[in-house]
C-alpha cells in the first residue's frame, strides 16, 4: 500500500501521510455502490484495485486486467456459466455414455469460444484441430462399451479443451515441452485456487442492484453465517439432549429427500464453478507470466548420465540383436527361446516411456552441445531397438495366448512411441521445432483411430479364428473372456460367428458340461453363465431411452432379445 501512494506523488507533492485522510480513502474504495474498477489507479498499465464489499473483505490486492472484466460483468460470464452448468447436468447425470454427449461437447465449445469473445481474444486457427477432435471423441463414446475407451475419451476431451485454451489464453506460445504440460498442470490444478471468484463476481453482482438504504444483502450475507453455525449446534445439541432429538427427529422423519436431488446439485455445481473458475484462471494474466523454459544448465551432467545409460542400452541392443532377431546365440540353460521371447515387454515399454522424458529433460534444459547431440541420437537409436524388441516379444505372445485390451493398448503405445522418439529426434538437431503441437496431433490423430476401431470387435474375431485354427488342442475358446472381460461391442461378432449357439449346444444331453478355457483350465459353464451374459445385455437396454441412448448397448440388446428364450429357461432352472 504505501509503495502504490509513493508511487502517486511527486517529490514536491511528499509530505507525512494524514492518518484520518489515509482512513477515508479506505472507506471511500470499501463502497461498492460508487464503485468503478476502471477509475481505480493502478501503478502498473492494466491493472486494477478490486475492493470488494465491506462485509466480506476478500482481497485488497490489485486484480488483473481479465479478471477484473469477468467480475465486473457476471450478468454475461455468471449468467453464461449457470447456462453451461444446467446444461452439462443434463447431459452428463448419470449418463456418461448416451447420445447427449456430442451435445455436450458442441456447447462446452461454444461456451467456451463465447466467453473468450466477450473477453476480447481472438480465437486461432489452430482450435479447429482441437474443436475437430473433441467433436470426434464424443461421437465415438456413444458408438462403444468399453469402459477403459470411453473413460480414454473423456481424457482426451479434457486435455484437448485445456491445449486449445492454453494456445489462445496464453500470448506467447513459443516454448518448450515441459513449459506446455506445466502449462496444462496450472490450469488443471491452478483453478481450484480462484473457487472464491464465481461468489466474488455475485457479490459485486447483487451489491450494484441493491439500494443504498436497502439491507437485503445484509440478510443474506447472515444467513450465509447462519447455516453452517446453525449445523453444528444442532448436531451439538441433539447429541446432548434426547428429548430435543427426538423432537426433531419426529419433525424430519415424514420429510424425504429425493435421492437424485444431492446428486444432481453437485453436477451443477461441478459444471458452473468449474466452468467460471477455468475462465478466470485463464483471464487473470498468470498464464502469461509462463515464459519460455530456457537451456541454461551446464551440458556436461546431461552428457554424463546420459553417455553412462547410453552404454548399458548398446549392450543390450546388441543381445536383442543377436538373441531375439536372429537368434544365432546360445540361451542361458533351462531356457527356451520361446519362453525368452515372451517375456520382458511391459518392462521394456516403460524403459521406452523413461528414455521418451529423458532425452525431453536434456534439450529442454541443458544448453547445445555437438556432444551432448551425439550421446542422445545414439541413445534415441537404442531405444528404436528396444521398442522393436518389445513389440516383436508382444506379438509372439499374443500368437500364443491370444489378444486382449492390455495387449492392444501396448502395441498401440510402442507405435505412438517409435513416431514421438522421431519427432523428439529432430527436436535434438532443430530446437525450434514445435515438439508439443505436433506431438498433440499424432497422439490425437493415433489414439482417435484406436477408439473409433472399438478394439473388443476385433480382439473377439481373432480369438475365435485363432481358436478355430489352432485344433490340435481343441476347443479352445476362452469363453468367459469373451463374454465377460469384452463389453458389448464384441455382441455382434460372437453373433456372426455362431459362438453363442455353441455355448448353448454345451447344454446338449450330448456333450460334457466342462469346457476347456485356455486362461483358467476346466472350468463349468453351465446355463447360469450363459444367462447373467444376456440377463445384462438386456438390463443395460431396458435403461436406454432418448436421453441415454448408446448404440453399441442398443445392438446388443436386439440380440439379447433373439436369445430371450434361453434366458427365461435359465432363469427357471
Amino acid at each position: 500500500m504505501e509503495d502504490y501512494e509513493n508511487s502517486q506523488m511527486t517529490d514536491a507533492q511528499i509530505r507525512p501521510v494524514n492518518p484520518e485522510e489515509t482512513n477515508m480513502t479506505q472507506a471511500a474504495a470499501l463502497n461498492l455502490d460508487n464503485h468503478d474498477f476502471a477509475q481505480a489507479a493502478s501503478p502498473n498499465p492494466g491493472d486494477y484495485s478490486f475492493a470488494p464489499a465491506a462485509p466480506i473483505n476478500l482481497s485488497k490486492a490489485a486484480e488483473p486486467e481479465g479478471t477484473v472484466s469477468l467480475i465486473e460483468n457476471f450478468g454475461i460470464f455468471g449468467i453464461a456459466s449457470i447456462l453451461y452448468g444446467i446444461f452439462f447436468t443434463f447431459c452428463l447425470y448419470k449418463n456418461y455414455v448416451g447420445i447427449t454427449l456430442p451435445f455436450f461437447a458442441a456447447a462446452t465449445l461454444f461456451y467456451y469460444g463465447y466467453t473468450m469473445q466477450k473477453l476480447g481474444k481472438v480465437i486461432r486457427k489452430d482450435s479447429v484441430f482441437y474443436g475437430a477432435c473433441i467433436l470426434i471423441l464424443s461421437f465415438g463414446t456413444i458408438f462403444t462399451d468399453n469402459g477403459l475407451f470411453i473413460f480414454f475419451n473423456y481424457v482426451g476431451m479434457l486435455l484437448l479443451l485445456v491445449t486449445c485454451l492454453i494456445l489462445n489464453f496464453y500470448e506467447n506460445t513459443n516454448f518448450r515441452f515441459g513449459s506446455y504440460i506445466a502449462a496444462i498442470l496450472s490450469v488443471l490444478l491452478g483453478s481450484i485456487g480462484y473457487l472464491a471468484y464465481p461468489f466474488r463476481s455475485l457479490n459485486l453482482f447483487l451489491s450494484r442492484r441493491t439500494k443504498k438504504d436497502s439491507k437485503g444483502k445484509y440478510i443474506w450475507f447472515g444467513i450465509l453465517i447462519a447455516v453452517p453455525l446453525l449445523i453444528v449446534i444442532m448436531a451439538l445439541l441433539m447429541s446432548a439432549d434426547a428429548v430435543f432429538r427426538n423432537l426433531f427427529n419426529e419433525i424430519f422423519e415424514n420429510i424425504v429427500i429425493p435421492e437424485n436431488v444431492i446428486g444432481i446439485c453437485f453436477m451443477l455445481c461441478l459444471g458452473t464453478l468449474g466452468s467460471y473458475m477455468i475462465i478466470a484462471n485463464l483471464s487473470s494474466g498468470q498464464s502469461n507470466a509462463q515464459s519460455e523454459s530456457k537451456r541454461i544448465h551446464e551440458p556436461i551432467v546431461a552428457i554424463t548420465f546420459t553417455s553412462v545409460l547410453t552404454v548399458i542400452y548398446l549392450l543390450f541392443s546388441f543381445i536383442q540383436i543377436f538373441y531375439l532377431f536372429l537368434g544365432n546365440l546360445k540361451l542361458p540353460e533351462g531356457y527356451t527361446y520361446a519362453q525368452y521371447a515372451r517375456e520382458g515387454f511391459f518392462q521394456l515399454l516403460f524403459v521406452c516411456i523413461i528414455n521418451l522424458f529423458i532425452v525431453l529433460i536434456c534439450i529442454d534444459y541443458f544448453k547445445e552441445h555437438t556432444v551432448l547431440k551425439a550421446v542422445l541420437s545414439v541413445f534415441c537409436a537404442c531405444t528404436f531397438i528396444m521398442i522393436a524388441s518389445s513389440a516383436m516379444r508382444m506379438i509372439l505372445y499374443i500368437q500364443a495366448y491370444q489378444l486382449s485390451s492390455d495387449r492392444v493398448l501396448v502395441l498401440w503405445a510402442l507405435f505412438v512411441i517409435t513416431i514421438l522418439m522421431a519427432l523428439v529426434c529432430i527436436n535434438i538437431f532443430k530446437a525450434d521445432f514445435p515438439l508439443f503441437r505436433y506431438g498433440v496431433v499424432v497422439v490425437s490423430v493415433c489414439y482417435i483411430l484406436l477408439s473409433l476401431s472399438r478394439p473388443d470387435t476385433y480382439i473377439a474375431k481373432y480369438n475365435i479364428e485363432a481358436s478355430h485354427a489352432d485344433n490340435s488342442s481343441g476347443d479352445s475358446t476362452d469363453y468367459y473372456y469373451l463374454l465377460y472381460d469384452l463389453s458389448a461391442d464384441a455382441t455382434p461378432v460372437l453373433e456372426s460367428y455362431g459362438l453363442l449357439e455353441s455355448i448353448r449346444g454345451i447344454h446338449d444331453e450330448d456333450r460334457s458340461p466342462e469346457v476347456h478355457f485356455t486362461s483358467s483350465g476346466s472350468d463349468a459353464f453351465d446355463a447360469y453363465t450363459y444367462y447373467y451374459y444376456y440377463d445384462d445385455l438386456l438390463e443395460k437396454g431396458k435403461r436406454l431411452n432418448l436421453r441415454t441412448f448408446n448404440f453399441s448397448r442398443y445392438h446388443a440388446y436386439q440380440i439379447a432379445k433373439s436369445h430371450s428364450d434361453v434366458v427365461k429357461v435359465a432363469s427357471e432352472e
